[in-house]
């Protein structure tokens, strides 16, 4: 089975599209691996196109559960929290009821799907092999 595997959307539909024309006919099912908002201007028709996604497994990542105060706004640098804070104000209740319901990490019988890492499913940034 293909698996079409991505993350860090961040609100960007042209390109969160662009990917999803990509993998379509190549892959039998999708896995996001969070950070459907955050930065871009397009947070609700990005967790509206997921969840129109039948064959999509979600986990929710550190940008997610920040616009539902969820994550501490203070641990992101200037940019990000400026983005989250426009986002908290833009996401419709639709929107935020679907990020409420994803869990920071799903685990299969062969496979587990984080944001960060298995250490920090939410936040760690994983740059190197010992990582």
């Amino acid at each position: 089975m293909k698996i079409g595997i991505f993350s860090d959307i961040h609100g960007n539909l042209p390109a969160f599209e662009a990917v999803l024309t990509f993998l379509e006919g190549k892959v039998e099912k999708y896995v996001c691996c969070g950070d459907i908002v955050g930065y871009g201007p397009y947070p609700n028709e990005c967790v509206e196109k997921i969840s129109e996604l039948s064959d999509a497994i979600c986990v929710a990542g550190n940008h997610d559960w920040a616009v539902l105060g969820l994550e501490d706004l203070s641990k992101f640098n200037d940019e990000a929290r400026a983005s989250l804070e426009w986002t908290k104000k833009k996401l419709s209740p639709a929107s935020a009821s679907f990020l409420m319901g994803l869990d920071y990490k799903l685990a299969g019988a062969h496979f587990i799907a984080v944001h960060g890492s298995l250490i920090d499913p939410l936040d760690q940034y994983v740059k190197t092999a010992e990582d």
